[in-house]
C-alpha cells in the first residue's frame, strides 16, 4: 500500500523535474535574447528585446527558488527552443 508520505514525495519530485523541465527553456531563451540583442541595431527593438531579457532572468530565478523550496538543485541545462520559420 503507498503511503501518503510515498504519495508527497513522488508528486514533490514531479513538481520538481516538471519546474526543471521548464528552466532549461527559459536558460535557452536568455541565451537566444542575448543573442539577438547583440545583433540588433534598431534601438526600439533593443529596448524590447532587453526588456524581456529582464523579465525572462526573473523568471529564471523565481524558478531556481521554488525548486531550491522543494528540496532540488537547479540546472543550467538549456532546452531545444524551436527556430522560427516564416509561414
Amino acid at each position: 500500500m503507498i503511503q501518503s508520505s510515498d504519495t508527497n514525495m513522488l508528486a514533490q519530485a514531479t513538481t520538481v523535474a516538471g519546474l526543471s523541465i521548464a528552466l532549461s527553456y527559459e536558460n535557452a531563451a536568455v541565451d537566444r535574447l542575448e543573442r539577438r540583442l547583440s545583433e540588433s541595431i534598431i534601438p526600439e527593438v533593443r529596448e524590447k528585446l532587453n526588456r524581456h531579457l529582464v523579465q525572462t532572468r526573473e523568471q529564471q530565478e523565481r524558478l531556481k527558488e521554488r525548486i531550491r523550496a522543494l528540496g532540488g538543485e537547479p540546472i543550467s541545462e538549456r532546452g531545444r527552443l524551436a527556430i522560427p520559420e516564416p509561414p
